[in-house]
């Protein structure tokens, strides 16, 4: 006659409940520290926009998840400091067209790619804190004259 083994039904529901969890790859003591969420960063964003001449552009929008804001007659532009789990793209628009010296091409970049400087080391999931400076140049559209 068989005998019924519940303890070992009871060990694989039980075990695989953990790992669903998580839990198994958390116990050794050679590995590294388990965590769970999204890795993030506190960035804070300023900087200047100008033509190709380096003249300053005022109202050029400059979008940067979550926010949107617009460059002053200085062409300076300053986004708050924010946490985030990704280092989005930054976007600037001429939203008023000929205004402001006329219409101006748009351009998205990484933010990455300007220069930054790390304000408080991060550990673990967390990055740290960072100031980005935007040195943004943009190129004036040419449009055709008439007769051309």
């Amino acid at each position: 006659m068989k005998k019924k083994n519940n303890i070992g039904i009871t060990t694989r529901v039980l075990g695989g409940f953990m790992s669903i969890l998580g839990f198994s790859g958390c116990d050794a003591l050679n590995e590294p520290l388990c965590m769970y969420g999204s890795p993030s960063v506190d960035y804070k964003v300023s900087g200047v926009i100008t033509d190709s001449d380096g003249n300053p552009l005022k109202g050029i929008q400059v979008a940067l998840y979550p926010d949107t804001v617009y460059t002053d007659e200085k062409g300076e532009f300053s986004i708050p400091e924010r946490n985030i789990s990704f280092t989005p793209p930054i976007k600037f628009t001429d939203v008023d067209g000929e205004e402001n010296g006329g219409e101006f091409e748009t351009v998205e970049k990484q933010l990455d790619s300007y220069e930054k400087k790390q304000i408080k080391k991060g550990s673990g999931w967390y990055s740290g804190s960072y100031e980005y400076t935007v040195k943004q140049s943009l190129k004036k559209i040419e449009k055709p004259t008439d007769g051309e």
